[in-house]
């Protein structure tokens, strides 16, 4: 794992292989933040939510929203996931019809889940 720094933040970096719709794109793919297995186990530590939200800033990170939901689902099968952000309000279909969240807001989210 590399470290990648901007300004004065660090984000860890973890390069995957890349999605086969970017294939043709000339650049590595990478995953920031939490590793899939740190973030599991702290799942594993919680208690069950009443909902769980997420989001994505960046439209071609949607894979990583679909594993996000994927592990969710896994471990708190009955909980509902509420998908906003960039990624849901701009490619809204595209996110209905191939996310695991039960419900895919536009819009600022915040606002219309609460």
């Amino acid at each position: 794992m590399q470290a990648i720094k901007i300004t004065k933040t660090f984000f860890f970096a973890q390069e995957i292989e890349k999605p086969l719709i970017f294939k043709d794109i000339p650049r590595r793919f990478k995953r920031y933040g939490i590793l899939p297995d740190e973030f599991l186990s702290k799942l594993n530590g919680l208690p069950e939510p009443l909902l769980v939200c997420v989001t994505s800033h960046m439209t071609y990170w949607y894979p990583g929203v679909f594993e996000t939901t994927r592990v969710v689902k896994k471990d708190f099968p009955s909980v509902p996931i509420a998908l906003e952000g960039i990624y849901a309000g701009l490619c809204h279909k595209h996110a209905k019809d191939n996310s695991d969240a039960d419900y895919v807001v536009k819009g600022p989210g915040e606002f219309k889940v609460l």
